[in-house]
């Protein structure tokens, strides 16, 4: 079996962050060194794909080419992402990518 470390996300560390806010926190530190990603919020930060493409990228870098996601269209990069969080996580996708 696959060992996968995945950095903590450590609730109840601050007062007063709520586990929301410990999780936009870890997103941004753990795409910080990517080109292109600026993790903000839950919202416009994800729309292109590459916020979730570094995030898998972060922690299992075998199963996402950085540098050929990077030049892909929106879609292809979201359901790349997608793609690889189902099959290796067993994350069904709830969301389908909206055009362009």
């Amino acid at each position: 079996m696959l060992d996968i470390k995945i950095s903590d996300i450590v609730v109840g560390q601050e007062p007063n962050v709520s586990a929301r806010e410990a999780l936009i926190r870890w997103a941004k530190r753990s795409t910080a060194k990517y080109p292109g990603v600026a993790v903000r919020d839950f919202t416009s930060s994800w729309r292109d794909g590459l916020a979730f493409n570094a995030l898998i990228h972060r922690n299992r870098p075998d199963l996402v080419d950085w540098r050929t996601i990077r030049t892909r269209h929106v879609r292809e990069r979201l359901e790349t992402a997608f793609h690889i969080v189902e099959r290796e996580y067993g994350v069904t996708k709830l969301l389908d990518p909206e055009g362009e």
